[in-house]
């Protein structure tokens, strides 16, 4: 039976004692999805136009974790974190963007370094 992967680390319970955990995913006949993290900085007509709200409801129906933000260089950069084909799918989002943006440039990074983000949130401080 397939279960769903979240941006953190399993923790099953011990059998032997309720206060212990492990770090093993449960036991199934199917290996756990492959785990990515992606960067991504958007250039174009980005900000102003609700990019990140967008980009924030892009990631959870792609159920991924990570944090999107405005540059001040007038960029909007993202990271995603979750199973590739999750990740895949905000990044195809991110090309066009919500209406009213003009994407005029994508650049994306595999950093490989999983974060376990807890969600994805907009970091309202620009870098």
């Amino acid at each position: 039976m397939p279960y769903k992967v979240n941006c953190v680390n399993f923790y099953i319970m011990d059998k032997t004692s309720p206060s212990k955990t492990s770090h093993q995913p449960p036991e199934t006949d199917h290996p756990p999805p492959e785990t990515v993290i992606a960067r991504v900085i958007i250039r174009g007509v980005v900000q102003g136009v609700y990019f990140r709200v967008n980009t924030r409801d892009t990631a959870k129906r792609h159920s991924v974790c990570g944090w999107v933000r405005n540059n001040k260089d007038g960029s909007v950069e993202a990271v995603f974190e979750g199973r590739r084909e999750d990740v895949e799918g905000a990044l195809a989002w991110c090309r066009e963007g919500p209406p009213g943006a003009r994407v005029d440039d994508v650049q994306i990074s595999w950093p490989g370094r999983i974060e376990n983000f807890k969600g994805f949130h907009i970091d309202y401080e620009s870098s």
